[in-house]
């Protein structure tokens, strides 16, 4: 790849030992090339010997700037010291960063310690891992939070709780919700770390209930025995934890659809031999209403749609979002307050045949939800996890 006039960027990742197509160098790759691509024309990401690696022309910026600011991406924080990111006129000449790495073992100067070979191969790997888990860590509790709180901030919001309503929730307010949220977004960014370490499909499936089980726990104390998010745990955990496991593998963005559906296989045999007797139970045996475990076995293809509504994430968008989904999802909470299997028709059709986004509009639908006591649960979970893949999409650069 050459360019005119300006630069060339390669983003790779200093791996240890003779495999360079690991999780964590897929995962380092993705997030310097995520923080150096803007502006850039030719985007390339693909696999060699060498690792995972990311290339971008940038026609009009100078080398030398180019390179202070891959630098500076560098220092900012641990995980660049694993990023090697080279930067390229246009004859192909390579810029120096002109200061000496660091070890990301013991704070020396990298090329002495490779030159005494001061480190094991296992110390090395075991020391990258942690700063790649530690990272990943705050990366996806950023994304989760995030995408949470947007959710729980929108204003009105048809029967669900928000900043200044408890909506159709007597035992519910944004002061528990908000605590609800804190409880639990440590154990779904958990699960993201979980799912970098690409372990088998069954071993990552107990791994991930055990921290769900955690995290309902940690969410009761926190609201003195409410269920704030107990579907959320549920879908978002699903989520984060394949999104880890798609990053570990080098798939494309849309793979991540694909393994939530893996996860969630064992799970939809829960639906048939599930007590009808509960709400649950019975929106399944009498209506074949799946709820979040039928949405999860078949990959969140209902999030597949609202990825497509959410757009830049304005305010009308995200009521775009919402009412769309509520008008496809096979909303276990709305089943139980509708009553009927005819008023939950209903109320899924007025939402999906809604045009007028505008403020005005949905306080008006919010009264109405308001006056029959009808809530959103389910939808208001998978919104939740749209508004995280879709920022996830935007912070992460995944394989072509």
């Amino acid at each position: 790849m050459t360019v005119t006039n300006g630069c060339v960027v390669a983003v790779h990742a200093n791996v240890p030992g003779p495999d360079k197509t690991t999780p964590a160098a897929r995962y380092v790759v993705g997030r310097f090339a995520a923080a150096l691509h803007a502006g850039a024309t030719v985007v390339a990401t693909d696999e060699n010997a060498d690792g995972p690696f990311f290339l971008a022309s940038f026609p009009d910026v100078s080398p030398k700037a180019k390179k202070a600011e891959s630098v500076q991406a560098e220092e900012a924080s641990p995980l660049g010291r694993l990023a090697d990111i080279d930067v390229y006129d246009d004859i192909g000449t390579v810029f120096s960063r002109g200061t000496l790495r660091r070890c990301y073992v013991c704070d020396e100067a990298a090329v002495v310690c490779g030159r005494l070979r001061k480190h094991s191969h296992k110390e090395l790997l075991a020391a990258m891992n942690a700063i790649v888990d530690a990272d990943a860590y705050g990366f996806a509790f950023d994304l989760i939070d995030r995408a949470i709180r947007t959710e729980l901030d929108l204003d009105p919001k048809f029967g669900l709780v928000t900043p200044t309503s408890p909506g159709s929730h007597p035992d519910m307010n944004y002061r528990l919700m908000t605590e609800a949220k804190k409880a639990i977004v440590p154990f779904l960014a958990q699960m993201f770390v979980l799912g970098l370490r690409n372990d088998s499909v069954s071993e990552t499936l107990v791994n991930a209930r055990n921290i769900g089980v955690a995290a309902e726990r940690a969410m009761f104390v926190a609201t003195a025995g409410v269920n704030a998010y107990k579907g959320l745990i549920f879908s978002m955990g699903l989520a984060a934890t394949s999104a880890g496991r798609i990053i570990a593998s080098g798939l494309p963005f849309m793979a991540v659809f694909d393994e939530i559906a893996r996860l969630a296989a064992p799970l939809a045999s829960d639906l048939i031999q599930g007590d009808p007797l509960t709400a649950g139970g019975k929106a399944w045996h009498d209506f074949a209403i799946g709820g979040a475990r039928r949405e999860a076995a078949a990959g969140m293809p209902s999030v597949q749609k609202a990825l497509a509504w959410i757009g830049q994430g304005k305010l009308d968008d995200q009521y775009r979002t919402l009412c769309g989904l509520i008008g496809i999802v096979e909303d276990t909470v709305l089943f139980k307050r509708a009553g009927t299997r005819e008023r939950y028709d209903e109320i899924r059709s007025l939402f999906a045949g809604r045009t007028d986004f505008s403020l005005e509009s949905m306080a008006s639908m919010t009264r109405i939800c308001l006056q029959d006591g009808l809530s959103f649960g389910g939808s208001a979970d998978l919104f939740a996890v749209t508004v995280f893949l879709q920022e996830l999409r935007d912070a992460f650069v995944f394989r072509a």
